[in-house]
């Protein structure tokens, strides 16, 4: 729950969404529950929070397209898009009089604090802490877009190296986002980064089951979430190929989570790939339904419970990757924490052992930490390095 604390006839809060469960609604209704009021019935997006205006009206955060952006709610009308320009804005701090404090990124800015006045045409930024980024070469983002077989409009994050000559043909690795209800946005991300670096293209898709793009867009991969997003990655790469700046023999895949999910997918599916780094990677649907702490999970991406329904344990087997991995020819690194309680550690382990019993060159790399994902800055420097490595050493 998200109090007001001046307001207390009110109260806003978030729910699932009743068309897709993994995208939330924002609901205003009366202190004590009753009357409530969808104020998503017209803002088909993914907030992140919500708060109370100094008028009583909503200020939330949503991914839109490929920036994070700010919107206000109202009982009746449709949302308004508060003006935050490039900057992809996160949650706001709320003043009395209305002015919004927020934390913002731009492409080539990691985070700066910003301020919106009540008002003004856009915000005001108040810090520049990453100034010193300014001199070094981090690459050149950009967003590329088009449309799934089914009219779903689709886009993903390019990131250029520095020095980048339109026609030249670069090495290209995939960085999938996790979630899958996630959302790759146009800003600073260190890893994308380092890999320009390499004078290689980064491509970070925004495939079907990402929440940028509203309910409707996530539910058209509600029960085979891997099948349909591997289509849609393969297609990103596909945009990006016929503008002639990719070297076809130098494409690597890679992610975490459900980016190491896809990554499980899409190396048993396809050939391509000179490496693949596979993190935490939910490579058994069924494993993640009975293991993870969030156990309900599963069952709202296959539209059931596959314990309870035979069609849903049929497309549980036929969407994990667990299920084709003896077809992996690519080489691959499987890396995840020996205490993630989000996608177990054992799903890594059989997806390891699966494919070295094929005889295709695979490592398995366990940090000694709990979490889905490192958090001390030691083991996540050493994580970037050796996920940047992988794919020096393969190219």
């Amino acid at each position: 729950l998200f109090p007001y604390t001046t307001l207390f006839r009110s109260l806003v809060y978030l729910r699932p969404n009743a068309v897709a469960k993994v995208q939330n609604d924002v609901i205003l209704a009366n202190a004590d529950g009753t009357h409530p009021v969808d104020l998503s019935a017209r803002f088909d997006r993914n907030p992140g929070s919500a708060d109370f205006m100094p008028d009583g009206s909503i200020v939330t955060s949503a991914v839109d397209g490929t920036l994070s952006r700010l919107f206000k709610l109202g009982r009746g009308g449709s949302p308004a898009t508060l003006p935050t320009g490039g900057v992809s804005a996160g949650a706001p701090s709320i003043a009395r009089d209305g002015t919004l404090a927020f934390s913002g990124s731009t492409a080539r800015d990691p985070s700066e604090i910003y301020v919106l006045r009540s008002g003004a045409p856009a915000p005001e930024r108040l810090t520049s802490t990453n100034a010193w980024l300014a001199a070094r070469g981090i690459g050149t983002k950009r967003t590329i877009a088009w449309q799934a077989p089914d009219g779903t409009l689709l886009d993903a994050v390019v990131t250029e190296p520095p020095g980048f000559t339109k026609g030249k043909k670069y090495p290209l690795v995939l960085v999938i986002h996790g979630g899958p209800t996630g959302a790759t946005p146009a800003t600073f991300s260190a890893l994308p980064s380092l890999m320009a670096a390499h004078g290689w293209l980064v491509l970070q898709p925004n495939y079907r089951g990402s929440d940028n793009h509203g309910a409707k867009s996530i539910a058209t991969s509600l029960g085979h979430p891997m099948s349909i997003a591997g289509r849609d990655i393969i297609d990103a790469i596909g945009v990006l190929e016929r503008e002639g700046i990719v070297d076809t023999t130098r494409i690597g895949v890679s992610g975490w989570s459900a980016g190491g999910m896809m990554t499980s997918w899409l190396i048993t599916h396809d050939t391509r790939w000179r490496a693949a780094l596979s993190g935490a990677a939910v490579n058994s649907l069924l494993g993640v339904t009975s293991m993870s702490d969030v156990d309900e999970y599963a069952p709202a991406l296959l539209r059931g419970d596959p314990y309870a329904d035979p069609a849903a344990m049929q497309r549980a087997l036929e969407e994990s990757p667990l299920s084709y991995a003896d077809r992996v020819k690519t080489p691959t690194l499987i890396v995840t924490d020996a205490g993630d309680q989000r996608v177990p550690t054992p799903l890594s382990y059989e997806f390891y052992h699966a494919v070295r019993a094929t005889g295709t060159p695979v490592e398995l790399l366990v940090y000694p930490v709990n979490g889905h994902f490192p958090s001390d800055p030691l083991h996540v420097e050493d994580l970037n390095r050796r996920w940047v490595d992988w794919f020096a050493k393969h190219f």
